[in-house]
């Protein structure tokens, strides 16, 4: 049996490198309405006394996932916004979280990429992507948990096409985890940011692909661009196309809590408060398998920088059942 682990990144690729995170496409009523009050980003959620949070009241959580069975997989998602963050930052910022099976980042300069893979060690085996420019799509993976089996990047999938000549390609890598000898397909993406027509095909054929698998288990990852918005419960068309038919389940993250930083205007307010670009989706066999998704929420992450990425980790862990 086989595990599918898909990750997704953020925004159009060019040859000059432009910020993914402006979800553009929110309506500005919308966006409006999503404005949250002080301590209130998420309003079923309230901050246990002993739990410290940040100016706008997001639980702040970096401890490790609370699974206590070893063979739970471990997986960060991280779009680090290529030239929009400093590589030695982002190194620092990566190696004072928990150590994870896993790691997909998105928006990843080849050059900043060197940095994070020295940083790591030897215990990681790193690759990066042909496609994308410098927003390319970047694994980290445990050498001692998992043997790289194959990899590949993905251009088509049947009648889709998932890169239509400027983007990233899916970025496919097969593992086994040599723990307890499942296999596991890892699937890398990073969807279109600026054309929404662009997205939602790449969304139908990542549904279409997803179906193709049947029962086998997966696991999608990252940052969509799909525009999802707490106070309307609604994401964008891409979103809804992705979800059709219920071939993945969206595993929500808890707390509730922004994912990505952007102030168009300068003024030190996110313009697009209570809202996610980042998600966790299973399907097959997985959505009956515990799991548990985060959005890493650290002291001073946000307001975003010249330095720091301007989108938020995402941590996902997964118990795999027995074959």
């Amino acid at each position: 049996m086989s595990v599918v682990v898909l990750v997704t990144g953020g925004c159009d690729p060019a040859p000059v490198s432009v910020s993914s995170s402006t979800p553009a496409e929110i309506p500005a009523a919308t966006v409006a309405e999503s404005i949250p009050q002080p301590k209130a980003i998420d309003a079923t959620v309230d901050a246990p006394l002993d739990q410290p949070t940040n100016a706008w009241g997001e639980l702040i959580s970096v401890v490790p996932s609370e699974f206590p069975d070893d063979d739970a997989i471990r997986v960060l998602a991280w779009n680090i916004e290529s030239e929009g963050a400093n590589a030695d930052t982002i190194a620092d910022q990566i190696m004072a979280l928990p150590r994870y099976d896993i790691y997909g980042f998105s928006e990843v300069r080849p050059q900043d990429f060197a940095t994070i893979r020295d940083r790591l060690g030897n215990d990681y085996a790193c690759r990066y992507s042909k496609s994308g420019y410098n927003d390319r799509l970047a694994y980290a993976i445990r050498k001692d948990r998992f043997q790289i089996v194959n990899q590949y990047e993905l251009k088509e999938f049947e009648s889709h096409t998932l890169n239509p000549g400027n983007y990233r390609s899916p970025y496919i890598t097969e593992v086994k985890d040599i723990k307890t000898g499942r296999e596991l397909t890892l699937v890398l993406n990073h969807l279109a940011r600026g054309k929404a027509e662009i997205r939602q095909a790449q969304a139908a054929g990542l549904s279409a692909w997803a179906a193709s698998l049947g029962d086998t288990p997966l696991i999608a990852i990252g940052d969509y661009n799909f525009d999802y918005v707490f106070a309307t419960d609604k994401g964008n068309d891409a979103f809804d196309v992705f979800l059709k038919n219920d071939v993945v389940k969206w595993v929500r993250p808890t707390p509730m809590v922004d994912s990505n930083w952007f102030d168009g205007n300068g003024d030190g307010v996110d313009d697009y408060p209570g809202s996610l670009l980042d998600f966790v989706f299973v399907g097959g066999e997985a959505k009956t398998w515990k799991s548990e998704c985060r959005v890493l929420v650290r002291e001073g992450d946000f307001p975003d920088d010249k330095i720091t990425s301007d989108h938020r980790p995402v941590e996902f862990t997964i118990l795999p059942q027995a074959n």
